[in-house]
């Protein structure tokens, strides 16, 4: 694997059955960045998460993922032969991310060790917006997850270490099994009123009407969601 030392030290001080150090913290403040201390994928749930470095020590990130393996099969949608293993939740032994795909990639604990988790991502530099993410796998050299942003950023290996990956997270504790607390999530949500007309074309025989809108997400029941009806389309609003 292409770690640098200090991080195989870490690694190597950890608890082997699920640890995957990135770094420790001694910040109080989830508004702020805060760093990973495990890692594991699940190829039951198709989910991976982070154990965050905050507070009791109970809130992770989590986000989607694909899960497959790099030679049996010739594609990641094997959902039909995993179903019939036992993949629980297992540890990530090694992430790279990819500038050329915009993909990031966890080696995974099991079997044969040819397992892996994928999820998107975007690759950028810190400092230049308009820098070109040329580049292959790389490793990452550290993972932080912000429970403001809901986003997780690795730090990258490569040219003058800048270069960041980041994808989109939920952030919550994990009392009860469940999530309990969405931080300054869904009741912070800024007020929007959104209007979606009908759909117009110039064919004589042709017409189209939209539907009425829905919530999704991590959200739903919590935004004061309201959606109706109105002359040539539909209108939603949520928020505070």
């Amino acid at each position: 694997m292409n770690f640098t030392a200090s991080f195989l030290a870490l690694l190597a001080a950890a608890q082997s059955i699920a640890a995957f150090p990135f770094g420790v913290s001694e910040s109080a403040d989830l508004v702020a960045p805060v760093p990973v201390t495990k890692l594991v994928c699940d190829g039951d749930s198709f989910k991976c998460t982070a154990s965050l470095d905050f507070g009791d020590g109970r809130w992770v990130a989590q986000w989607n993922t694909a899960v497959f393996h790099t030679g049996l099969f010739g594609g990641i949608d094997h959902k039909e032969t995993i179903a019939n293993m036992a993949l629980a939740p297992v540890p990530v032994t090694e992430l790279n991310c990819d500038g050329d795909t915009f993909q990031c990639t966890a080696n995974l604990d099991f079997g044969d060790g040819r397992w892996v988790a994928q999820w998107s991502a975007s690759v950028f530099h810190q400092g230049f917006a308009g820098a070109k993410a040329d580049l292959a796998p790389v490793p990452v050299t550290k993972l932080t997850c912000d429970g403001d942003t809901f986003k997780c950023t690795a730090n990258l290996k490569f040219g003058d270490n800048n270069w960041v990956a980041q994808w989109g997270t939920s952030v919550f504790h994990t009392s009860n099994g469940a999530k309990a607390s969405f931080l300054k999530h869904c009741a912070n949500l800024p007020y929007h009123k959104t209007t979606f007309g009908n759909p117009r074309t110039a064919h004589a025989e042709s017409a189209g009407m939209v539907s009425l809108a829905y919530e999704y997400g991590d959200c739903v029941g919590k935004v004061a969601f309201q959606t109706a009806k109105v002359v040539g389309g539909v209108t939603n609003n949520c928020g505070f």
